[in-house]
């Protein structure tokens, strides 16, 4: 089983960028990776951009990010594509081998 921490840890992510993408739904995401972190509520700081988005650090030391791109006039909940972000590709191989888990694939 791949090990992980959904963290809120800001300072992490910094200066992660767009790595790829993650065709599956928000419940996938909860199931794999928790509650998101929520711009919505404003507890957190938010471009507009980014609705809700997970940050993921791997055991080996990748950090991945997942969030909502631009979605405006979408519901989070319904959301069919997520990008993520990370430092290289790991991070994107990483989170396919996380949510291969929950699926069963």
């Amino acid at each position: 089983m791949l090990k992980f921490t959904t963290t809120n840890n800001f300072k992490s992510a910094h200066h992660t960028c767009y790595k790829g993408e993650a065709n599956t739904s928000y419940a996938t995401l909860v199931a794999t990776f928790g509650e998101p972190i929520n711009y919505l509520t404003g507890e957190h700081g938010s471009d507009g951009k980014t609705q809700v988005e997970w940050i993921v650090e791997f055991a080996d030391g990748t950090v991945a990010t997942i969030y909502d791109w631009k979605f405006y006039d979408t519901p989070f909940e319904e959301v069919p594509v997520w990008n993520i972000g990370g430092f290289d590709k790991r991070s994107v191989e990483l989170v396919h081998s996380a949510l291969a888990e929950v699926r069963n694939d």
